[in-house]
């Protein structure tokens, strides 16, 4: 497709086609071509989309996770907002855009976050964790994981404290 293609030019093309009038599978192929170009043209469109929540939750989850790949920086509020979305996945799908697109800002907003009510957003902030936040502040964090309640958490804990590969990492948690 045209975004296989890292022409830039290109996202002219798709520009038209995001939108949601059209066929859901077009508009999502389209999402992911522009998110490959990463030409900065269609993160308007792509945060049109992010903040529109139709057609059904799925199109949105596509451009948060565009604006993320593009580390699209005028999307960072639209992107923080939906680190409380009431859907986990697009929770933790825009935790892991506002990490990639300002990592400084993440650090902060990261900081003033209370623990996820699912198991699966707090699963799925030990990678985010182990990529993007100092490895001291990294590591504390991902031990915390590590006695969450739920033990489906403590696995990807684990891989995130690996990832780090801290010298006392016999000694867990």
């Amino acid at each position: 497709g045209l975004g296989g293609s890292k022409n830039a030019a290109a996202v002219t093309t798709l520009l038209p086609l995001l939108t949601p009038k059209g066929p859901i599978e077009v508009l999502v192929s389209a999402i992911r071509a522009v998110a490959q170009l990463d030409a900065g043209q269609g993160d308007g469109a792509l945060m049109a989309i992010a903040g529109d929540g139709t057609p059904g939750p799925n199109v949105p989850l596509e451009a948060v996770t565009a604006l993320g790949a593009l580390r699209a920086q005028g999307a960072l509020p639209i992107v923080q907002d939906l680190m409380t979305d009431s859907w986990p996945v697009m929770r933790i799908a825009a935790t892991r855009a506002a990490a990639a697109i300002d990592p400084d800002t993440f650090l902060i907003v990261f900081a003033s976050l209370q623990p996820d009510r699912h198991w699966t957003v707090r699963a799925g902030l030990a990678p985010i964790i182990a990529a993007s936040l100092p490895p001291d502040v990294a590591l504390e964090r991902l031990r915390a994981l590590l006695k969450d309640e739920d033990k489906r958490v403590w696995p990807a804990a684990l891989r995130g404290i690996i990832r780090l590969r801290p010298p006392d990492a016999g000694g867990l948690p």
